[in-house]
């Protein structure tokens, strides 16, 4: 080809490239435009009655945008999204007082975005507390164990008491605070968490504690630990409380009020009749295995049984417990 006939098909071919890329160009014109949604939170969870504030950002706004939301058994429900401040180009709204679990997705025309979900959950609030008792071993104590919301602590030196906080959803973080500043960690499992305190001397302690999402569960009041002195039995004699007289072919009846910090195990009559040999009558103290606080205690001497019961003979006698 000569030069001219070169430079013409050259400039065909340009021209028929530039037309080929306006047809392009006026295709993807006419082509709808996927609008891309950005949505925050997305899932999410929140405390019932509380509220959860929906941001959004689309690649294109071409109209108003709203958010959809309902709950599982309602339906749709739509609310105007507003232009953020804080967020240039996004759009918020806030949905509240959310009491059951809801279904949302921000909507522009025909377009709208994935649907996220949001859960309702309950805070966890103090259910009981479970105190459990080890007393030392020479008490002869049994374990024992209380329940209820008091957690006031009462027991002679050497008691150990776990103290278990039972709630109605799982727990996080837990720990017994005392009244010197000193804090003891509780181990959490489930709706448990348990921490054990040993008794040495009057204090108080609280309790802090939040649930799995990190919730304060609050507690209305302190606790008191009492040491208890782990002094003698005291004894009253209930009768007889003077020298009395009794025919030799009666009964003679004794009795005595015990009471005890810790519990009686037993409570003896030693008797001397005349100048013989030492007698002890013996009441056990226990009740299903864990010794009484307090028992009164009754004895009797048949003197009917005695051939040589005669005027003038002499009871001496004395009230012990332990």
């Amino acid at each position: 080809l000569t030069p001219q006939e070169q430079l013409a098909e050259q400039q065909r071919r340009q021209a028929e490239e530039e037309q080929t890329r306006l047809l392009e160009e006026a295709r993807k014109a006419n082509e709808p435009i996927a609008i891309d949604f950005k949505v925050t939170p997305g899932d999410a969870e929140v405390m019932r009655g509380g509220s959860v504030q929906v941001v959004a950002s689309a690649n294109r706004v071409i109209a108003p945008v709203e958010v959809k939301f309902k709950s599982s058994d309602g339906d749709w429900r739509s609310l105007s999204m507003n232009e953020a401040p804080a967020h240039p180009e996004s759009f918020t709204q806030t949905l509240r007082d959310i009491s059951d679990d809801l279904s949302y997705q921000v909507v522009m025309k025909q377009h709208q975005s994935s649907t996220y979900a949001i859960k309702v959950y309950d805070p966890a609030t103090l259910k009981e507390l479970r105190l459990k008792f080890s007393y030392p071993s020479y008490t002869g104590l049994k374990e024992r164990v209380i329940t209820g919301l008091d957690g006031s602590i009462e027991g002679v030196e050497g008691t150990k008491v776990d103290v278990t906080l039972v709630a109605t959803a799982p727990l996080g973080a837990c720990l017994l605070a005392l009244d010197n500043g000193q804090t003891i960690a509780m181990k959490s499992v489930g709706n448990e968490a348990t921490g054990t305190l040993a008794v040495s001397a009057d204090s108080d302690y609280g309790i802090r504690a939040t649930d799995a999402r990190q919730n304060d569960i609050p507690f209305p009041a302190r606790f008191s630990i009492h040491l208890l002195k782990d002094e003698p039995p005291k004894l009253e004699v209930v009768y007889p409380t003077i020298d009395t007289k009794v025919h030799p072919l009666e009964e003679a009846a004794f009795a005595v009020k015990a009471e005890d910090t810790v519990g009686l195990s037993e409570l003896r009559l030693h008797s001397f009749y005349n100048q013989e040999k030492e007698e002890i009558q013996r009441i056990s103290c226990g009740s299903n295995g864990q010794p009484m606080l307090d028992k009164v205690g009754e004895f009797i001497i048949d003197l009917e049984k005695r051939s040589n019961a005669v005027k003038g003979d002499t009871i001496l006698f004395h009230f012990e417990a332990e």
